[in-house]
């Protein structure tokens, strides 16, 4: 893009929206598809095997694995998406910041 008069400004632009836009649909995607899994899971919790039972029943807990819905469970899975996809723009970020025009064309 830069041998045709494109910016790097323009093209760090660029990157950084698509990558935005993709780590934005991949929550959404995440989102919608994961909601009616945990909403069946805290209905019907897992019951653990039986070695594993009679240890949670030593110490007193019900043998079985639980699920929540808080909001805060969410929060913390959206941001967590959205660091990792900004941690993902940094290579292109480099790369495109390194870039020699001069050197490229002649490879």
């Amino acid at each position: 893009m830069v041998a045709v008069g494109m910016k790097r400004g323009k093209i760090i632009n660029t990157l950084f929206f698509e990558t935005l836009y993709i780590g934005l649909l991949g929550v959404l995607f995440g989102f919608i598809l994961s909601t009616p899994v945990m909403m069946w899971l805290v209905q019907h919790p897992i019951p653990l095997p039986d070695s594993m039972a009679e240890v949670y029943e030593k110490f007193g807990f019900e043998a079985k694995l639980f699920f929540s819905l808080y909001y805060s469970v969410y929060l913390n899975q959206i941001l967590t998406v959205f660091a990792i996809t900004i941690g993902v723009f940094i290579y292109p970020l480099i790369t495109v910041a390194r870039f020699k025009l001069i050197q490229t064309l002649r490879s």
